[in-house]
This record gives structure tokens, sequence and C-alpha cells, in this order.
């Protein structure tokens, strides 16, 4: 066995030698992208010189399955379909982790919303936000049309994966000194074992840890294997081809079976107005209240216990419009004092049986409301899951 485990490298004239004769001599940004081409070829294809010859482009053959049509779901590792709902329970967390921190970057001009994936973390905020949103949408929903493969699409779904696998490894760190036996926090873990609840494979579920495991090796091999489902190569870390001269570039790009147009797709850079359809649409993938189209979100003024309720439906707002003790209104932020459901279960019957002489404004009404009103933030200061 020789330094290579017994796994044949390729010879004169294959794989390796077609890389490194591009080099430049004098040129070492490019020369660098070029070893990282032969590295990553190297790592993902571990082909032989007979099969590189004979080896089909599994990009451009993707490409090329639905070119001239539209898809209407993403081309997953396994089949054209949406994520299932214990696959997006994963990605939504690591959704929810990447827009806090990218809200965070935008308020204090900061950078914390760095995954490591170049061509997504090179993004402005508003970029992010808005392919985030894109790229979510096709994947959850069938008919949203999937967009066409590119660097900055695939790039995205390599952050998202990315920043589930931190929230996991936080949640790993953090077990050890979170002592509470009644609510473990396992949040990331039971997440990602329900994402391979109908497995078969035997091998694959001869590695299936506990949930409570605590080893981070056991869990990236797991990671590994459900981030092999969206992603089969890692081509959205060549970007830097860009800056290559254009002949090396496309040479390197047909060896690997890259599409021309993969690298040079750009990421949408929404306006104001369009700012608020990403945040719509993002609400709605985060189960998050959502605004209306002016930016607002829909609530009920309880004048009876002066509590603002939210969020409310059309058909909530509509039952209630003409109540005596009912105002509506909009907020700028989900910033309402209860839940409809929880003013729904405590405090609706109490403004339903009101006398209607308490609507008028005198000093001693006005007393009274403010004192039910205390008594029903105290209320719901003792219910801190509210």
């Amino acid at each position: 066995m020789d330094r290579t485990g017994g796994k044949r490298l390729p010879a004169d004239n294959t794989l390796v030698n077609q890389y490194f004769h591009l080099i430049p001599k004098r040129d070492v940004l490019v020369a660098l992208i070029f070893c990282q081409v032969a590295f990553i070829a190297l790592r993902e294809q571990n082909v032989t010189a007979e099969s590189a010859a004979t080896k089909p482009c599994k990009k451009i053959d993707r490409v090329e399955r639905f070119k001239g049509r539209e898809r209407t779901m993403w081309m997953l590792s396994d089949d054209e379909r949406v994520v299932t709902k214990a696959e997006w329970n994963c990605l939504r967390i690591g959704l929810a982790s990447l827009c806090d921190f990218i809200a965070e970057d935008q308020d204090g001009q900061s950078d914390f919303a760095t995954t490591g994936v170049q061509v997504f973390d090179r993004l402005t905020g508003s970029q992010k936000l808005a392919i985030l949103a894109n790229t979510c949408e096709a994947l959850r929903f069938p008919n949203v049309p999937a967009p066409q493969l590119n660097a900055v699409n695939e790039g995205t779904i390599a952050a998202l994966l990315q920043s589930f696998w931190q929230q996991l490894v936080i949640e790993l760190d953090m077990c050890d000194d979170f002592d509470d036996e009644d609510y473990p926090l396992l949040e990331c873990r039971r997440t990602l074992l329900c994402a391979f609840e109908d497995e078969e494979d035997p091998d694959t579920l001869a590695m299936l840890p506990y949930e409570d495991e605590s080893d981070s090796e056991m869990w990236h091999d797991l990671f590994a294997l459900f981030e092999s489902r969206f992603l089969d190569d890692t081509d959205y870390e060549l970007a830097a081809l860009l800056d290559a001269p254009a002949e090396k570039s496309q040479e390197v790009k047909a060896i690997l079976g890259i599409d021309e147009d993969y690298f040079i797709s750009i990421a949408p850079d929404p306006n104001e107005r369009q700012m608020l359809k990403v945040s719509q649409k993002l609400a709605i993938l985060l189960d998050l209240p959502c605004p209306d189209d002016d930016g607002m979100f829909p609530a009920i003024y309880d004048r009876f216990s002066g509590l603002n309720v939210g969020p409310c439906t059309v058909q909530q707002i509509s039952e209630w419009s003409n109540h005596r003790w009912i105002q509506v209104t909009s907020l700028a932020s989900p910033s309402w004092d209860c839940e409809y459901d929880v003013w729904q279960a405590n405090f609706m019957d109490a403004m339903l049986a009101a006398d209607p002489t308490d609507e008028d404004e005198s000093p001693q009404r006005n007393a009274q409301r403010e004192q039910r009103r205390q008594a029903a933030l105290d209320s719901l200061g003792r219910r801190p899951e509210f």
C-alpha cells in the first residue's frame, strides 16, 4: 500500500496534470485557485486515470435534464422535490439564526453573519435576506419554481446548513452546563435525528447517536450525511475563478463539468419596497407574524382590559371590527401585550360581560380601566412563555 492509502491517483495527462499545467508561472492568485480546484477534484471525485475520461459531468447532466422547461421543485441529491417537514425543521433553525445575525449586522454595522461560505458572506445584508427568502421558498413550497443552479444559491444552501451546524455545536458546548433534567438542551440534536426517522439504510441507522450524545464527531458525521442531500459538490467555493483569465477558467469549468453561467449569476439587491416582500416571505417561512403590505402588523385593542392583542388574522379582525370594546389597529412591530389565543382564553369573557356604562371617559372609569390593564399585565407576567 502506498501513501495514498491504496487509492490510485491520476497518472500522466490525467486530472491533476490537467489542472496544474494551467497554472500561470507568475500569477500567485490564479495558482492558488487551481490548487484548490485540484484538491476539490481529488477529494470529491477520487477517480482513476481510466474513469476520469468516461465519468459523466454530474452538474452539467443535472442542468441539461431540466434545460428548456421550468423546474417546479429543487433538485436534491435523491430526487426533484421539496424538503420534508423534518428536513425543513433543521433548515429553519439555521435560517432563524442567520436572520438574527444579519439583523444585528444591519443595526450595528457589524459582521456577525459569517458562515465561512465566501460566495454568501460577501453579500450585503439585504442581499443575504433576499437570496435566503427566495432559496428557502423554493426548497419549502412545491408551487414556487426552483431557480437555476448557480454558485450564489448553492452557496446560500451551504450557508444555511452551516448556520444549523453552528447552532448544534453551541448546543453541544452548553449541554454540560445545562442542569435542568426536565428540560434538557436537545432541540438541534432531536431535530437532526428526526430528519432520519424514515431512514432505511442499515449503515446509516447504525451510526445514529442517542439524542443526548455529546460527542461532536458523531453528530458531525450525521450532519455530513444530511448536508449531502442538498449539495453533491462544493463548486460554489470556486467563485474566485471569476478572477482568473477567461481561457483558463473555462477549461477548468469544462473539466469539472460546471455550467458556463454557474459563477456569473448575481444575487438580488432589493430596494425598500422589495425588502418588505422579503420580510413577508421570511415571516411565513419562520412561522412568525407577517407584516401587511404597508409594513404594519394588524392587531386589535381591547379597550376594556387595555391590551393590544395580536397577531390577528383578517377573519379575527372582521369578527370584532364592530364591537364596542374593540378597536382595530396596526402596530409598527409585533409588540402586542398578548397573543390572540391567550386573550381569548383569559380576557375575552370579562370584556363581553362588561357593563356598557364603563365606556364613558370619566376620570373614575379611566382609573378603573388602568387598574384592569395593570392586573392583566401582571397576570401575563406570571406566564413567561407568553
